[in-house]
């Protein structure tokens, strides 16, 4: 995988045609969250992958952002040169909220030409944080709270020093989501579509399907059984197939 532009863009396949999957990760993810992924999904050869690296994440030796606005602007100028006529954005957990105002920012300053669809996966919307403070937390509590997502893995619970290492991203990540919850979220006129699972614990189906407040249009959920919040990893299979029989509703040109 290469790093493009100030490590935030990388690319995780390559692509020749006109076609283009942008993800954007969960709360202290990075680009490397969505390699196994996007193997299982097997995209069609043409399709370019690109993932977005967070500042402060990863191999990122930048400051994290804590404000969406800065988040947005900076993805959306990374963005605008190289999106292709037929772009999706795939926006899991935080990454659904992310992906939401990059589009509604590049919508707005006209950068975004052609075909722009959203896919948001296991994500509350904005306004769900409006009450919440996590950011707040003492360094415990707040690893206490993400164990609760289960996506550390078991040998790394108990392991507090090393876990307190990620903890400014976290923070710095929870800071975006209390930010987004004060914008104003406007109806966006490009298709959606909502993967979610029936077992996830973080994001509850009757919350998440608010999102339809923000796109003018139907939305399409697709609902995943047993699927976990962090079902991108624990239960990778079955999030694949899901997310692939998206792309394929979106342009059967995504899917081999």
């Amino acid at each position: 995988m290469k790093h493009l532009k100030n490590e935030i863009l990388f690319t995780i396949k390559d692509g020749q045609e006109t076609h283009q999957i942008v993800c954007f990760p969960y709360l202290g993810g990075y680009a490397n969250s969505f390699l196994d992924l996007m193997q299982q999904v097997n995209v069609s050869k043409e399709v370019e992958v690109l993932a977005i690296n967070p500042p402060g994440h990863g191999t990122s030796t930048q400051k994290p952002i804590e404000d969406i606005r800065i988040m947005a602007e900076l993805y959306s100028n990374e963005i605008k040169d190289i999106i292709k006529p037929n772009c999706v954005f795939f926006g899991y957990s935080m990454g659904g909220t992310v992906a939401y105002f990059v589009a509604q920012h590049l919508m707005k300053q006209g950068m975004c030409r052609g075909n722009l669809s959203l896919v948001i996966s296991s994500s509350d919307t904005p306004n769900d944080f409006k009450t919440k403070s996590y950011s707040s937390l003492t360094d415990d509590m707040l690893l206490e709270h993400m164990a609760t997502y289960g996506g550390f893995p078991d040998e790394l619970i108990n392991e507090k020093k090393l876990l307190a290492y990620f903890l400014p991203a976290f923070r710095a990540d929870f800071k975006v989501l209390e930010t987004a919850a004060h914008l104003d979220a406007e109806a966006l006129d490009i298709p959606c579509y909502l993967m979610l699972g029936d077992d996830d614990k973080i994001v509850q189906v009757g919350s998440a399907i608010n999102w339809t407040r923000h796109f003018n249009g139907n939305l399409k959920i697709s609902l995943i059984k047993g699927g976990t919040h962090m079902m991108i990893h624990n239960q990778m299979q079955d999030t694949a197939y899901a997310l692939k029989q998206i792309l394929s509703q979106i342009d059967d040109r995504y899917v081999s």
